[in-house]
């Protein structure tokens, strides 16, 4: 349940984002509330993926808020709460977005998955 608050909310922050500053408002208001629901249900749960989506949340909040070091540093900790290959991806994925977001140097390993991102549509012998 924790995670339909979550994507309501991201959906509807998505919405706001193409509307004028009026209208979003209330769309951001309602993505707060869901937010707020959806940290409860974690808490609730108190596992390892609990605390880590509790992360993440907060995580978003420090990179609107432009704190992208405490972004990065919240998303690293995620990633060994909870090391399963899905949320190790998406926080990874999230720690590059992030730093390029902020200017901030990626490291050998993100260096190369971005490489690895570029080029994995690309089929062999496909012309560059």
């Amino acid at each position: 349940l924790g995670l339909v608050y979550e994507e309501r909310a991201a959906a509807l922050l998505a919405e706001a984002e193409n509307e004028i500053p009026p209208a979003t408002e209330g769309k951001r208001a309602e993505a707060a509330e869901h937010i707020e629901k959806a940290r409860g249900k974690w808490r609730e749960m108190d596992t390892p993926f609990s605390q880590s989506r509790l992360l993440r949340i907060e995580a978003v909040e420090d990179r609107e808020k432009r704190r992208y070091y405490e972004a990065v540093g919240r998303l690293d900790k995620a990633r060994y709460i909870d090391p399963g290959d899905e949320n190790w991806f998406a926080c990874s994925d999230m720690i590059i977005e992030i730093k390029q977001e902020a200017g901030i140097p990626l490291t050998v390993s993100e260096k190369k998955a971005v490489a690895r991102k570029a080029t994995e549509d690309r089929c062999i012998g496909e012309p560059t």
